[in-house]
């Protein structure tokens, strides 16, 4: 592809997200070629802001065989993207967005692309912090998984907003991973499942991840966040207001969808 081509994209996606539609029409674009030209496109989606966090694709068995890949991949969020639990997040914004609980963690210090995969303790020791999170996946390119891992890279893995918890520490992560999680509209459970479904847990699936970001020559930054993979089925969010909240054993995280 050549930097028009990419150029092109990126312009049809931001117009698109702009415009609130949900069906970019692919076949009048350049043909992507490759995920290197894929997060090239995401980067330039971002219009010079820089990443405050990644949400990580193919970390569990359902999404490896949805996008047919064998290793992780992702997409950054811009600060307007990224929440506090108990702040609002408003259907105007949206295009088509679903949600799904989210294991999250920080970033202690930068990190080089690495060229080795690293071990779970050593992976531990680059967290920060941990929490639970809400991430809203929302895209222009209607249905995701027909459009391929490919598109769904270039549009930022369905960028849509992240609602994170208060800070844990590091430790509370096996607590977390060893959790029910139960996801609720209102007072109406709508999702619920095993926390421990990311392939190799969260530590595995990480260091798996830096060596996704190393390929691209991406360097991490300190305090950026990372939603590690969905823990239960997501659900498209509700035509009405409510409070849209998830548990992982006693831990809660909410926002107010208005």
């Amino acid at each position: 592809m050549t930097r028009s081509d990419i150029e092109t994209i990126a312009n049809a996606l931001l117009s698109e997200r702009r415009l609130k539609r949900s069906a970019l029409n692919r076949s009048s674009l350049p043909k992507l070629t490759g995920l290197a030209e894929a997060v090239d496109i995401a980067r330039l989606c971002l219009e010079g802001a820089a990443p405050v966090a990644w949400k990580l694709g193919g970390t569990t068995q359902s999404t490896r065989q949805t996008f047919g890949v064998a290793v992780p991949y992702f997409g950054p969020l811009k600060a307007t993207e990224v929440h506090t639990s108990g702040s609002s997040v408003f259907k105007s914004e949206m295009i088509i967005p679903v949600v799904e609980p989210e294991i999250v963690i920080a970033l202690n210090r930068d990190i080089e692309p690495i060229s080795n995969p690293l071990s779970t303790e050593a992976v531990l020791e680059l967290i920060d912090w941990v929490s639970i999170g809400l991430e809203l996946p929302d895209n222009c390119l209607g249905n995701p998984a027909e459009a391929g891992v490919q598109w769904l890279v270039a549009d930022r893995c369905a960028a849509g907003a992240l609602v994170v918890a208060d800070p844990m520490a590091p430790n509370c992560l096996s607590e977390l991973e060893a959790g029910d999680v139960k996801l609720q509209f209102g007072d109406k459970v709508v999702s619920n499942a095993s926390a421990g479904n990311i392939i190799g847990g969260v530590l595995s699936a990480f260091s798996e991840a830096l060596e996704q970001f190393a390929v691209y020559g991406i360097t991490l930054k300190k305090s950026q966040l990372f939603a590690t993979g969905g823990l239960c089925p997501a659900a498209p969010l509700p035509e009405t207001a409510c409070e849209v909240s998830a548990t992982i054993g006693n831990r809660t995280v909410s926002f107010d969808w208005s």
